[in-house]
């Protein structure tokens, strides 16, 4: 439905409204990352980025989801209710290509989309909401085709997701359920 819909920063450099729906009929790795320009996010998306094609060989979508923060500036702020935002659309678009900070930015563009999800619908779909701080928590989602979870796992905001246990998450998911009750000459 549309309730999911949010705007995605897309390798093209687009920004376009994108849902999960989009991609049903595929599996879909979703994950929520510490935030743009951190040292963190650089090495582990950079990880992914590198594998892109296993994951795609595989039939598998790779979606990015920042830890969305809302940030109140000062005690004025507060007062007249103005939000100052994190990791926006344009946020995602200066941290892929933008020079000026070389340490953390990216300066380069991504083979999948990163979603600025700002009502933090998804994070809260995925029950992947960090009540104590309002962020979504550092985790993976592994959609199946129809968009039903089929692996989640959640991280230290410290310590990267692996690229080959994911893909090693995502093979075994789609290995077929044994059934002792299918083999031949089985009595039940």
């Amino acid at each position: 439905s549309d309730y999911y819909a949010t705007t995605a920063l897309l390798p093209d450099g687009r920004l376009e409204r994108v849902k999960l729906e989009d991609y049903q009929g595929s599996f879909v790795l979703l994950l929520f990352y510490p935030g743009d320009f951190t040292d963190l996010a650089k090495g582990e998306i950079l990880a992914f980025a590198e594998s892109s094609e296993r994951f795609t060989a595989n039939q598998c979508q790779v979606i990015l989801h920042t830890k969305f923060e809302e940030m109140y500036g000062t005690l004025f702020d507060l007062f007249l209710d103005s939000w100052m935002f994190k990791d926006s659309e344009q946020t995602h678009v200066e941290w892929t290509t933008s020079d000026s900070d070389k340490e953390h930015g990216l300066q380069r563009t991504l083979p999948f989309p990163l979603l600025a999800d700002h009502a933090q619908v998804l994070t809260r779909k995925f029950d992947c909401l960090d009540s104590n701080q309002g962020t979504a928590k550092h985790a993976f989602l592994l959609l199946d085709p129809n968009g039903a979870i089929k692996h989640k796992q959640i991280g230290d905001n410290n310590v990267a997701f692996d690229v080959e246990d994911a893909l090693s998450t995502l093979i075994s998911s789609k290995l077929p359920v044994f059934d002792e009750n299918a083999l031949e000459g089985r009595d039940n």
